[in-house]
């Protein structure tokens, strides 16, 4: 309802696999092909599936967005100066557009980087009008005050103080509280301006890859997460409670999207999608992405990206 038109989106690789599938639309079968040993598709597979980025045209009630996930073959923060650049230019040539950027809790804190970019999209000249950030906050690689240095920071997301910007806090396991925090940190932006954050905060429950042991550098706290329930658990139980759907019903649902998964290891992975880059959707968003557009070209070919292919 705020007539945005594009969102640019940047992220690490903490939940992007996650961001493709549940709001993007990849196909469950084409990431896990990236998984498989033998893949059926190793000529769709032109980088990891972590660095992949995607578009999908959007209808909500108050109309269609463009969402644009910014691929990011390079480390953690490098991708939230180019988000910058794609939605001021998206913006410079008339199309209303917000910029979102997830990060994870220790990058934010500890990488020159976002403090560049801070300070820089305060000027007239690069600003896009606020951005809404995003903190994945699985409470590891940023830990908590250590009371013997009196200039620790409390929080990961103390850096924000530099550019005034508001700290919305909510839990991880609550969806629903979630919803809420985003929906003030996009009427905030919309309203003043200015940059937001959001500190989701949740936990990792498995390692950081294959072969990290977290139990080792963190026993006491892996000893809970191990027989934490998890959110699809919580909140299904919670939706059982208040009665949208009883605890069979809500069993089974879970139940058929997680077999769904599973399954989608047997089935053959569909030939390249269109997820590597971006089609513009109108004159704004094309200003936005067309010098992107045309290093993805030199690299991949022009066949591969072909601004015509449909949604």
């Amino acid at each position: 309802g705020h007539g945005i038109a594009d969102v640019f989106m940047g992220m690490p690789h903490r939940g992007r696999v996650n961001l493709l599938v549940n709001l993007l639309r990849m196909p469950v079968a084409e990431v896990l092909d990236h998984f498989q040993r033998q893949p059926r598709h190793p000529e769709a597979q032109t980088d990891l599936i972590y660095h992949r980025g995607g578009r999908r045209r959007l209808a909500t009630r108050a109309g269609e967005v463009m969402l644009r996930l910014a691929p990011n073959p390079s480390h953690l923060q490098s991708v939230y100066p180019v988000v910058m650049g794609m939605a001021h230019a998206c913006q410079r040539a008339g199309t209303p557009a917000l910029a979102i950027v997830m990060h994870g809790d220790a990058a934010f804190a500890g990488q020159g980087v976002v403090m560049e970019t801070l300070a820089l999209t305060q000027k007239a000249g690069y600003s896009v009008g606020g951005t809404v950030h995003v903190v994945i906050n699985n409470q590891v690689g940023f830990t908590e005050l250590n009371l013997m240095d009196a200039q620790a920071a409390r929080y990961c997301t103390d850096v924000t103080r530099m550019v005034d910007a508001p700290v919305l806090r909510v839990s991880a396991d609550a969806p629903e509280d979630v919803l809420r925090a985003a929906a003030i940190a996009v009427d905030w932006r919309m309203r003043f301006g200015t940059d937001i954050v959001i500190d989701l905060i949740g936990y990792r429950r498995l390692g950081h890859s294959e072969h990290d042991a977290p139990k080792v550098t963190n026993p006491l706290g892996y000893a809970l997460t191990e027989h934490k329930p998890s959110v699809v658990d919580l909140y299904g139980a919670a939706l059982a409670s208040d009665g949208p759907a009883g605890d069979a019903q809500m069993a089974a649902r879970i139940a058929a999207t997680r077999r769904a998964v599973r399954e989608a290891f047997g089935h053959a992975a569909p030939v390249p999608a269109t997820h590597l880059h971006f089609i513009p959707s109108d004159k704004g968003a094309e200003a936005g992405a067309r010098a992107y557009e045309r290093v993805l070209q030199d690299f991949y070919g022009a066949d591969r990206l072909d601004p015509n292919r449909p949604l």
